[in-house]
């Protein structure tokens, strides 16, 4: 949705805010041979509808990224039909529904970030499970990535093959430079 997350349209990201051009779109990116649509940014509820609709009737399923949204949450979009929810987004808008990035810092303040209340992220998770909704564990692997100085794990072959891979600890050592964005993600 415009203005867009990274400015205006490009060959990989298209802004978009009439339904019509969406289910266009959809149609272009099927034919094109798009094994998947995923819709990001400030996308509408009627734009993001009208998507999902579209794709359904191609037999493609959406992927959605939900974090600036105001509109839409995570439970809204499993009972529009998105199939794959990208980083836990819109999780964060069921819990608190006046949260969005765009929020005053008043709205982030209220927030007791370190102390969720697990009952109603349990059932919200529980409902998108109802409607198969896959989530893309990216806040988890970013709350990692902010315990990486004080890491507790247990000692495994996994941890052990994470370890080799120096790529990946440095690219979670240069993300730990940027504490304050890490915190204002909610980690």
């Amino acid at each position: 949705g415009p203005p867009g997350l990274w400015g205006d349209s490009s060959p990989y990201n298209i802004n978009i805010d009439d339904p019509k051009v969406a289910r266009y779109e959809v149609r272009r990116q099927v034919k094109t041979g798009a094994d998947f649509i995923k819709v990001y940014g400030w996308i509408s509820k009627e734009v993001l509808e009208a998507v999902i609709d579209e794709a359904r009737k191609a037999n493609k399923e959406v992927s959605c990224d939900l974090i600036h949204l105001r509109e839409v949450n995570a439970i809204d979009a499993a009972q529009m039909g998105v199939r794959w929810n990208e980083h836990g987004s819109g999780i964060l808008q069921c819990i608190f529904p006046d949260w969005s990035m765009q929020a005053e810092d008043e709205v982030w303040e209220k927030i007791d970030w370190d102390n969720p209340n697990i009952l109603e992220i349990e059932i919200i998770c529980q409902k998108l499970i109802e409607h198969n909704v896959f989530i893309c564990p990216t806040m988890t692997l970013f709350n990692q990535q902010k315990r990486l100085e004080n890491p507790w794990y247990p000692k495994n072959i996994v941890t052990e093959k994470m370890e080799e891979n120096e790529g990946l600890i440095q690219q979670w050592e240069s993300l730990l430079a940027y504490k304050s964005s890490l915190s204002k993600l909610g980690i």
